[in-house]
C-alpha cells in the first residue's frame, strides 16, 4: 500500500513541468504590480504641492494609489501560493521516490 497515488504523482509533475510555471507568471504579475505603486506614488506625488510630508499624505490616501497598493498585496499573496504549491509538488515526489525504494527493498529481502 502506498501513501502517494500514481494520480497524486501525476498532478504534481504536470504542475511542476508548466510552462510557463506559474510561479513564474506570478512573479511577474508581483513585478510589474510594483511597478505600478511606484509609479503611481511618483505620479500623484508630483502632481501635488505642499511640503515634503503633506505630498506623502495625499499619495498614501489616494484612491489610485491605494488600489495599486492592493492589487501588489494581491499578486504578492500569489505568489506565496504558488511556492507554497510548488513545494509540495516536490514533498509528494520525494515521498513517492521513498516508497518506490522502499518496495525495491521490499522485493529484494522475498
Amino acid at each position: 500500500m502506498t501513501i502517494v497515488s500514481d494520480d497524486t504523482v501525476s498532478k504534481a509533475l504536470q504542475y511542476l513541468a508548466s510552462d510557463p510555471h506559474p510561479l513564474a507568471a506570478a512573479q511577474t504579475a508581483l513585478l510589474f504590480a510594483k511597478k505600478t505603486t511606484a509609479e503611481a506614488y511618483a505620479q500623484i506625488y508630483l502632481a501635488s504641492d505642499g511640503t515634503k510630508d503633506e505630498r506623502n499624505s495625499r499619495v498614501m490616501l489616494d484612491a489610485v494609489y491605494k488600489a495599486a497598493q492592493t492589487a501588489e498585496i494581491e499578486a504578492d499573496a500569489e505568489v506565496g501560493r504558488h511556492r507554497r504549491r510548488t513545494e509540495a509538488a516536490e514533498r509528494i515526489l520525494d515521498i513517492w521516490r521513498t516508497e518506490q525504494s522502499n518496495i525495491r527493498a521490499a522485493e529484494k529481502i522475498r
